[in-house]
């Protein structure tokens, strides 16, 4: 398939801003310029789909590559909206999930950052999962939850909703994210003072890494 000579040369500047946002990719703070100027040439094309992946591209090296929680959340702000209007729920789902965990850490050092600003993007990716049949994701965003419930101080919160990722992890058969859960559950229980219940954890941690090792 080939496009019109005139639409070509009209979008090679966005093609080529693209090809040096993936080569920039071993280096956070140039792809993610590079990848904010992707998503501006094709904002200035009307391609919002083509956009709203350069934002989510923004978001997840800002969260998980420099820990810019601000810019994270606002990227991420960006990409699921677009991708709600595109109705992509798949990207709508992961572009909430982004925008609640990059809040729930702000949170961690901005308290005014408001508890339905968190709980909104992360209710709406785990509904979004639920309905496309993705229950790991699912549990992801619940996870993140209890994260933000932790980061505000709520812990009783925290390690009822870690416990509810725990078991969801292992419905799901996802151990890797189950034992991360269940460190959560332990961590959060020592932290209030039920060292019984960090105990039960830990061993459940325990028992776990035994039998992945076993197979």
């Amino acid at each position: 398939l080939r496009l019109p000579r005139a639409a070509g040369a009209a979008v090679r500047p966005a093609w080529r801003a693209q090809r040096a946002a993936l080569e920039a990719s071993a280096m956070p703070e140039q792809a993610v310029t590079r990848w904010r100027e992707v998503e501006q040439q094709w904002r200035q094309r009307t391609r919002t789909d083509l956009a709203a992946e350069a934002a989510l591209q923004v978001a997840a090296i800002e969260y998980l590559e420099r820990q810019q929680w601000s810019a994270a959340a606002a990227a991420a702000e960006r990409a699921a909206q677009d991708f709600a209007a595109l109705g992509d729920l798949a990207l709508q789902a992961d572009a909430a999930l982004l925008l609640g965990a990059a809040r729930a850490e702000l949170a961690s050092i901005d308290p005014r950052v408001p508890a339905d600003a968190i709980a909104g993007p992360l209710t709406s990716a785990r509904r979004i999962y639920q309905q496309l049949g993705a229950p790991v994701a699912a549990a992801e965003a619940l996870n993140f939850e209890g994260i933000a419930q932790f980061n505000r101080g709520d812990l009783e919160a925290a390690a009822a909703i870690f416990g509810r990722a725990a078991g969801e992890y292992r419905q799901a058969d996802a151990p890797a994210r189950y034992r991360i859960a269940l460190m959560n559950l332990a961590s959060v229980q020592f932290d209030r003072g039920d060292y019984r219940g960090s105990a039960r954890s830990f061993d459940a941690l325990l028992a776990g890494a035994a039998s992945q090792d076993a197979a």
